[in-house]
């Protein structure tokens, strides 16, 4: 459900989109630094 509303607001706003992305990049690293440490 949620990723149906993402798909539709980044339709509507590419800038959203690319928060998005740039969002999920952050995730990425966040948790393979925290893999690292670990």
């Amino acid at each position: 459900m949620i990723s149906l509303s993402i798909k539709r607001e980044s339709i509507k706003s590419p800038f959203y989109a690319i928060l998005i992305k740039s969002f999920a990049k952050v995730g990425i690293f966040f948790r393979i630094s925290l893999y690292e440490v670990k």
